[in-house]
């Protein structure tokens, strides 16, 4: 891993971290003002900063993660005129909604 990737890995550590533990503001240093988001199955996404933000306080604030387990990650820079680099990574995310899943509230959040 190049110095490039390391930071990129470092900074996708700490954009995790801060949801992980509901603090979502955490992640806007990082994040890119058009930074995307797929859904899984690629069944939408979200764009740019705010809407990523937004979206991750409403789910720290509605969420109960039960399972968060991090896969596959990717990192890749490219340099020339105008140089890029871009993460990706595969989760398992299990967690339920208050109210939406009450089959779930006796379980005990995962603490990783």
């Amino acid at each position: 891993m190049n110095n490039v990737e390391s930071e990129i890995h470092d900074a996708m550590a700490a954009i995790n971290r801060a949801w992980r533990e509901s603090r979502p503001s955490e992640m806007e240093p990082y994040l890119h003002p058009q930074v995307t988001m797929a859904f899984p199955g690629f069944s939408g996404t979200i764009v740019g900063k705010d809407a990523l933000l937004a979206n991750f306080v409403e789910f720290c604030s509605n969420a109960c993660v039960f399972e968060y387990k991090e896969s596959d990650e990717e990192t890749q820079s490219v340099y020339g005129q105008r140089s890029r680099a871009g993460a990706w990574e595969r989760y398992k995310l299990v967690f339920g909604c208050r109210g939406d899943a009450p089959d779930l509230e006796h379980l005990t959040p995962s603490a990783s």
